[in-house]
């Protein structure tokens, strides 16, 4: 069944504007000063590495577009000559040819992909097509080379892009010394990726555009094998904050434990220090310390951090003697406490008791010596105890 002639109408309408709009796409596709210079140093021979290939392709590509233009442009001037014809006689048949045109194969287009082979002597036949698909066949056509061109004049314009990745490269490269490791393999070849299309860049733009994103990505790749240097230099340098400390709170710990083993000995006679306090280990730390700091500041985190393990066992261990020492004296100074402030209060009764004359001699004489080994030079804990106890039960 025939379509409408307003559908017809407006089918004309609608692929005519399209045509407008390929025409204009592809003359600003071949004014373009990068095309234009692709096309004259593919001319002179002047084009190498991955532009050479593409750069033919997208000249190729763009002459077969006009080819095509061309064509579909003429199919639709017949289409609207037709239409133009105000002759009542055969109006119907002139509707179906322009139905025809507009919905038959009615534009040939080459049998081999745009661009991508050359043809031969007899070539093959071109097959008719429908305006949807030579218009598919160009719009491919023109991505390729419009991709092509963008890149070309990406990279001839924004050589400075080349070279903020070169400080990037060799801003990493002195990070990497000041960590001490060595400088991942992605760096240097960065560099010769950076140098390669900075010297090319005028007859290669498109191997220093894809370059570009190459070195990016090996920039990236630098930059995570960084990760664990960089952690282990926050680490060091966390870890020399925190010694610092530590060794403050240990000299403060030498002191508590010297101190009550001085008021141990000055106070309690029996049970005698099982051992000597150990000597002070903070000046042996601090100088291993100090030795630590000095790795990290010669660009050896890691090994810092291996040594700093060492270091604080060390540490722990001191402290640990130190500590345990200091609570089992102060612990029997306590008992010591204890058993005076326990006397303290039978005293109390005691001289009630006396004052009422119900002390005996016997009890009187047991307190004054249970005051004499609680309250004397060096109490001895197990007789002060004993004697305590007696004095309880009376």
């Amino acid at each position: 069944m025939p379509r409408p002639h307003a559908e017809i109408d407006a089918d004309l309408t609608r692929w005519t504007d399209i045509a407008g709009r390929i025409g204009k796409a592809i003359e600003g596709l071949t004014q373009d000063p990068a095309f234009l210079r692709l096309k004259a140093q593919a001319r002179l021979g002047g084009l190498t590495g991955a532009t050479t290939a593409r750069a033919q392709a997208a000249v190729n590509a763009a002459e077969q577009l006009w080819t095509l233009y061309l064509s579909l442009d003429k199919q639709l001037a017949e289409a609207a000559e037709l239409r133009r014809s105000n002759n009542p006689f055969g109006r119907e048949e002139r509707f179906e040819k322009i139905d025809a045109i507009l919905t038959g194969p009615s534009v040939a287009l080459p049998s081999e992909p745009l661009g991508l082979a050359e043809m031969t002597l007899t070539g093959a036949p071109d097959r008719p097509v429908r305006f949807a698909e030579v218009s598919s066949a160009m719009q491919a056509a023109f991505n390729g080379a419009r991709d092509t061109v963008l890149a070309a004049g990406r990279a001839w314009a924004q050589t400075g892009d080349l070279a903020a990745l070169g400080d990037q490269v060799r801003a990493l490269k002195i990070e990497a010394d000041a960590l001490g490791g060595a400088r991942p393999p992605a760096l240097s070849q960065a560099s010769s990726q950076i140098a390669a299309a900075l010297t090319n860049l005028d007859s290669d733009p498109i191997g220093a555009d894809d370059a570009r994103a190459q070195v990016a990505a090996l920039i990236g790749k630098a930059n995570e094998a960084l990760v664990s240097a960089r952690a282990d230099l926050t680490q060091a340098k966390a870890f020399l904050a925190q010694a610092d400390a530590r060794l403050a709170d240990l000299a403060a710990l030498v002191a508590r434990a010297a101190g009550l083993r001085a008021d141990r000995i000055a106070k309690i006679s029996n049970p005698a220090p099982s051992g000597s306090l150990p000597a002070d280990p903070t000046d042996e730390l601090r100088t291993w310390l100090s030795t630590l700091a000095k790795t990290v500041a010669a660009g050896r985190p890691h090994a810092a951090l291996v040594g700093s393990r060492s270091w604080t066992a060390q540490a722990e261990r001191c402290v640990a003697e130190l500590d345990g020492i200091a609570q089992e004296d102060k612990r029997l100074l306590d008992v010591r406490d204890d058993l005076r402030g326990r006397f303290s209060a039978l005293s109390a009764k005691a001289r009630a008791r006396a004052a009422e004359g119900r002390l005996n001699a016997e009890t009187a004489t047991l307190f004054k010596q249970t005051q004499a080994l609680l309250f004397g030079a060096a109490s001895p804990l197990p007789e002060a105890v004993s004697l305590l106890r007696r004095c309880e039960t009376l």
